[in-house]
């Protein structure tokens, strides 16, 4: 961290730009000063010290002989930084400012009468830290719905909750002020008609992503950080069942947006766009019926086939023994030697006493070799059992949401 960011305007021209002002760290600064406690996250590990999602201490420890110089560093960086901050707002008509405070800030940024930015950052708190921005016209929330398509794992609140996100590094603060007035000097350029081709941009991608959700067998997603912005991700394409449980889930919560689009600025087609999430959810339901009962007959078979073979053989002793005596012939514990001269002899002994007087003994090792086989067939079906389990239960549940969702969006639209 070298330099506090900051968006100033000019007092005559009232124009808007960034400046950045290095920070003076002091060499001989009064004790009386550096006594002092700051809450500032500052980072000491590997990470470095521009990281701002370790772990912090909101109060620095005192300044005594035997203290570690660690702790003199970060006081002298927290005065550095104090001092830097106190001169930009001495000097300059601030509209917005970097810092690294730990634990919860917020902060509204307001541009002009029309455009306002909400900041909030969560630093040095670990994986709960957190560094985002909400973009605001006329006290409207602007989401990038885009995202929702475009990330396998995004999901409505991670889109409708802020504009972007941001690393967790204290350069970021260079892209998010950029953003920040790259957006304000387009919307004044041009007034309403960015808005709302930004809006619509957002808007038309992600309807247009989850009518190819209904439509197709694959689909092409980032696999970043969803909402971090200016953040490289690579493409994958997605098929199979894969896709299916990331498509069932995603339309069948996509009417969740309604509240949000309904609220947009007039100029946005906003009834529109609701209608075609509706009539994509309707188009969807019968598939996603269809692939639930595909998949039940598939279960309903694979549980015929696996009591088929605990029926076939020896199997019924060897299940008996298992329930018994909690008896397997391969246990999880045991070691190669163990399998061989522990499982095997007592299955054989006991099918030696159960058929001594119908089978001699390479006619049981037969059987026993059988057995093998059918625990195997028997411990593949069931791991096929609980792959189909895991891909029909989270479709069910969201069949279950889609109907929710659309009796709530029909009967909404029947009391309009």
């Amino acid at each position: 961290m070298k330099y506090i960011y900051a968006i100033v305007r000019d007092r005559k021209t009232f124009d808007l730009r960034i400046i950045e002002e290095e920070i003076i760290i002091p060499d001989n600064a009064p004790i009386s000063e550096l006594r002092q406690s700051f809450s500032y996250a500052y980072g000491n590990n590997w990470y470095g010290e521009d990281f701002l999602g370790i772990q912090y201490q909101s109060r620095i420890p005192d300044i005594s002989p035997d203290k570690e110089l660690t702790d003199l560093w970060r006081r002298k960086n927290a005065l550095g930084l104090r001092r830097t901050r106190d001169k930009i707002q001495a000097y300059y008509d601030v509209v917005a400012m970097s810092h690294r405070f730990g634990g919860w800030h917020n902060m509204d940024w307001n541009f002009g009468n029309e455009v306002s930015f909400h900041v909030y950052t969560n630093f040095g708190f670990g994986s709960v830290s957190d560094f985002n921005t909400t973009f605001k016209y006329k006290d409207v929330i602007l989401s990038p719905y885009s995202y929702y398509v475009k990330y396998k794992h995004s999901t409505v609140a991670s889109v409708v909750r802020c504009t972007y996100q941001y690393r967790l590094y204290y350069d970021e603060w260079k892209n998010v002020l950029n953003d920040c007035l790259t957006f304000y000097n387009e919307v004044t350029a041009s007034n309403q008609p960015y808005i709302s081709k930004w809006v619509d941009h957002h808007l038309s991608t992600m309807v247009s992503g989850l009518e190819a959700f209904v439509a197709n067998k694959k689909y092409t997603f980032y696999t970043g950080y969803e909402n971090i912005h200016n953040t490289k991700s690579n493409a994958t394409e997605v098929d199979g069942n894969d896709f299916w449980l990331i498509k069932s889930e995603k339309i069948a919560n996509s009417l969740e947006f309604i509240e949000n689009i309904k609220i947009l600025p007039l100029q946005i087609d906003s009834k529109g766009y609701i209608e075609r999430l509706y009539k994509l959810c309707k188009d969807f339901q019968p598939k996603l019926q269809r692939k639930i009962a595909t998949t039940q007959k598939t279960l309903s078979k694979q549980e015929t086939a696996l009591e088929k073979i605990k029926k076939t053989g020896d199997y019924p002793i060897y299940e008996i023994m298992h329930k018994k005596t909690c008896y397997k012939l391969r246990p999880w514990y045991a070691r190669e030697i163990d399998i061989k001269s522990l499982s095997n002899l007592r299955l054989l002994i006991h099918l030696k006493k159960r058929h001594s007087s119908k089978s001699n003994p390479s006619e049981i090792k037969k059987r026993l070799d059988s057995l093998k086989e059918l625990i195997n067939q028997a411990d593949d079906m069931e791991n096929e059992i609980s792959k189909t389990k895991k891909f029909l239960t989270p479709l069910v549940k969201n069949r279950e949401i889609l109907c929710e969702h659309i009796e709530k969006y029909r009967a909404l639209a029947i009391n309009e």
